[in-house]
């Protein structure tokens, strides 16, 4: 979500917190808002279930995602999938080459 022009104030955030009162995770850098006077302390008071604002923790401390663990299961389905169609394509380019 970063980056959007239209979150200059808290209020901004409002419609947020009514319709993700669970966010535990969102990225305001180079919005407005993040000039804001005391704005991270701000934010994680408005959404009480927030783990992480702009990739920090509420200690500040940089998180480390691993990508993965964000898939659904049928993405790293999907993942598989094409993991294992490129091995097939790499042993059949080979079994070609030998031929």
């Amino acid at each position: 979500m970063g980056s959007n022009p239209s979150l200059m104030d808290f209020n901004d955030l409002l419609p947020i917190v009514t319709n993700v009162p669970n966010l535990q995770q969102i990225d305001l850098m180079g919005c407005p808002i993040s000039e804001q006077k005391f704005y991270r302390r701000k934010i994680f008071e408005i959404f009480p279930k927030l783990q992480f604002l702009d990739n920090l923790d509420i200690k500040g401390s940089e998180i480390r995602v691993d990508q993965t663990a964000l898939l659904s299961e049928e993405e790293k389905g999907d993942d598989l999938d094409e993991k294992s169609n490129d091995s097939f394509q790499d042993n059949k380019r080979k079994k070609v080459k030998k031929s």
